[in-house]
């Protein structure tokens, strides 16, 4: 990979894979996790399930981004989704579904609940048509399942050249505060906080740009993509699913441009 400071990844494989699983409540099915809305949920029926995605062909995908259901209010007593210690194992075939000659890894989830992702990069790319993701959420044991928002695994685009100096990360948000007129007191209405990154890139090749624009074209504004600003590691805080508020192109000298892009979490 050309760094470990950023990527993208812009196909969601599970759209066009069969997803099934050994564990989920009727009105909140395992297929709720490819659809962005945050509160069409999976829910299992127990702490410990998976869901397995099968496509009619090989399917190549490196990076995996689970968003369970967060907690904004540092004052919020509701349960965690999943403990950061609870673990999740990943396996991939292109053999037949469960089987893991490709791919069985064990990670914690690491999970922040602030934030609610989880992240995973495999080190190469990895092909085939079979991929479980199991979930041993042994932390919900006394609730007996556990909530699933959204699901991405697909491949990585990875600029050549990094993010320029001057990338930020903020945290835009919608909370009101207001006076009483009469007694003067204040009242806060604090709504959700979601994350920001902006950043320019430069000295994008002509071969690039076309890369750059296909992820234009295929999400647009509105449709969601999996951003990470690193690759290895404890990817809980450094990876999210956003939408694009913007992103601009600036053609430059000797066949050299440069792109600006504004992104905001889509939860």
């Amino acid at each position: 990979m050309a760094n470990d400071q950023l990527w993208f990844s812009y196909v969601n494989g599970l759209k066009t894979a069969t997803i099934t699983s050994d564990s989920e409540v009727s009105s909140l099915p395992v297929t709720n996790i490819v659809d962005r809305l945050n509160y069409r949920v999976w829910r299992s029926q127990s702490e410990t399930a998976y869901f397995r995605a099968e496509w009619a062909a090989a399917f190549t995908w490196q990076a995996i981004v689970l968003q369970f259901v967060s907690h904004r209010d540092p004052s919020s007593t509701a349960a965690d989704e999943i403990d950061p210690t609870d673990t999740i194992r990943i396996r991939a075939s292109d053999v037949a579904a469960g089987g893991f000659e490709l791919l069985d890894a064990t990670v914690n989830s690491d999970v922040i609940r602030e934030r609610g992702y989880f992240g995973y990069v495999a080190t190469s790319p990895i092909s085939g048509r079979y991929l479980e993701v199991q979930i041993n959420a042994s932390s919900r044991s006394s609730l007996g399942y556990f909530n699933l928002g959204v699901a991405h695994v697909g491949p990585l685009f990875q600029p050549n050249s990094s993010f320029s100096i001057g990338a930020g990360i903020n945290f835009p948000e919608e909370s009101l505060i207001s006076v009483s007129p009469t007694g003067a007191a204040t009242f806060a209405d604090s709504r959700g906080r979601l994350l920001g990154f902006n950043a320019g890139f430069s000295l994008i090749s002509e071969s690039e740009l076309d890369d750059w624009q296909a992820m234009q074209e295929a999400v647009g504004r509105t449709g969601p993509l999996a951003l990470g600003m690193r690759t290895t590691g404890n990817l809980a805080r450094k990876v999210m699913l956003g939408r694009f508020e913007s992103l601009r192109f600036a053609m430059g000298e000797n066949k050299l441009s440069s792109a600006q892009a504004q992104i905001l979490e889509n939860r």
